[in-house]
């Protein structure tokens, strides 16, 4: 098209008087004057009013479209300052969505996360990534932006309608790209108030137990309730408990099995001692006020009597892809707890494999420390790997040996990350060879 155009503009152009030229001319009848010969002239030029106007109208409507344009762009891109807004930083990782919302400081991160919002409040988005170019694609609420690594990139939208819309990565990220989603909620301001709390609490582990090694220890006895309420105490530790009724009637205070051992009621005010050498393992024991109905109203404890745990280091290292050390040695029956730090930039966790099965809670950035709960061996296989979405296929992952075995080799991973398999690759271009070439024997015969 933009050759018939050039090769029009050219043939037909204007040329001076006696240039010869193949387009086609008007003939004129000679007059009727004598001695006059016939004559040929070009058609005239054309009409210059209806140019000019066409140029204005032309002009008009092309100034009215950017006009219209300019304030269109503007009001979409600027929010109402006067609306009542918020901010949430939206990560993109492979192949997992992270929302943190600076002022609440909660942060929401998960294979397939949500993110929660009030109905009618401007949200203020920065995005950006973490690894490669993603893609943040909201269709239901006008959200489409790229999380590109090393910059934010902002947008904005007002949900006006509850419920739940469908977050997708709109740019190929490799891996599990197809399995990148994410649910954004849209709800009343009385539910994201709840949804926010629920995070703070849930972000803020509850206070580690004191296992006693020994010594003295402080028992109030109070109506209706025995303070502490759990007693974690170290195996072959010798405690002598300092027990007080601080009640307005007769307690008792009673340790149950294997140990059975009790001091008689006390009156309000009195106290008494009891020694005990812990020499026996208990899980989830009790004591109590054995005086008639007062455990069933509330006054006892839990008793935990174990081994020390032995304290293993872990260090999550994110540009190596690794956990370190790969191979722990581990004796059967002995207590583990491994403290977890984190070296990398983003959050990762330790999930530990059967029979134990937990998953411990994110480990946030920068240089971030963490104990797993304390755990018994057996002579079952134990792997440990990070649980965030494609990171154990990238290397995230150790494995134990039991002392007196051999190594104990991780089952595979229960979910692979869809894409090519780089071992495959060999025998596909192979495969390819051979199809060209007979392909070029068969054209030859």
């Amino acid at each position: 098209m933009q050759g018939f155009l050039i090769m029009t503009l050219v043939r037909y152009r204007a040329r001076p008087e006696g240039e010869k030229t193949d387009a086609p001319v008007e003939a004129v009848e000679p007059s009727g004057k004598s001695g006059e010969g016939a004559s040929v002239h070009l058609p005239e030029h054309g009409n210059n009013k209806v140019e000019a106007g066409l140029f204005f109208i032309t002009t008009f409507v092309f100034l009215s479209i950017a006009a219209a344009s300019y304030v269109a762009l503007f009001e979409i891109e600027t929010p109402n300052p006067q609306a009542d807004n918020m901010v949430v930083r939206i990560t993109g990782h492979q192949w997992a969505w992270e929302f943190h919302y600076p002022v609440e400081n909660v942060t929401e991160f998960g294979s397939l996360s949500e993110a929660h919002f009030p109905v009618n409040k401007v949200v203020k988005l920065e995005v950006t990534s973490s690894d490669v170019i993603h893609a943040i694609w909201i269709p239901n609420l006008g959200v489409k932006i790229d999380a590109v690594p090393g910059r934010i990139n902002h947008f904005w939208f007002q949900a006006q309608h509850e419920g739940r819309y469908l977050l997708e990565c709109a740019e190929f990220c490799q891996g599990a790209h197809s399995t990148m989603h994410a649910v954004v909620v849209v709800e009343s301001q009385a539910t994201y108030d709840t949804w926010i709390a629920a995070k703070r609490a849930a972000a803020t582990p509850p206070p580690k137990p004191v296992v006693i090694e020994g010594g003295v220890v402080n028992i109030s006895l109070d109506e209706w309730r025995i303070l502490p309420a759990r007693l974690d105490i170290a195996m072959g530790a010798n405690v002598s408990f300092n027990i007080t009724n601080e009640g307005t009637i007769n307690h008792s205070f009673f340790i149950g099995v294997p140990y059975n051992v009790s001091v008689p009621p006390l009156i309000p005010g009195a106290k008494a001692q009891l020694n005990v050498t812990f020499n026996k393992s208990v899980t989830n024991g009790s004591y109590w006020c054995d005086e008639p109905g007062h455990r069933a109203l509330g006054m006892n404890g839990t008793l935990n009597v174990s081994a020390q745990a032995r304290v293993i280091d872990l260090t999550l290292k994110e540009f190596t892809i690794k956990i370190e050390p790969a191979t722990v040695v581990l004796h059967a029956g002995e207590r583990i707890i491994f403290r977890v730090h984190n070296n990398g930039t983003a959050s990762h966790n330790i999930q530990l494999g059967a029979p134990y099965g937990f998953v411990h809670t994110p480990i946030s950035p920068p240089g971030s420390v963490e104990d797993t709960p304390a755990f018994t061996v057996d002579e079952t296989t134990v792997v440990y790997w990070c649980d965030v979405p494609g990171h154990r296929q990238l290397g995230m992952e150790g494995a134990v040996q039991i002392q007196g075995g051999g190594p104990q080799t991780p089952p595979p991973p229960a979910e692979t990350v869809p894409g090519f398999d780089a071992a495959l690759a060999a025998p596909a271009l192979g495969a390819a060879l051979a199809l060209a070439f007979l392909v070029r024997s068969h054209r030859k015969k």
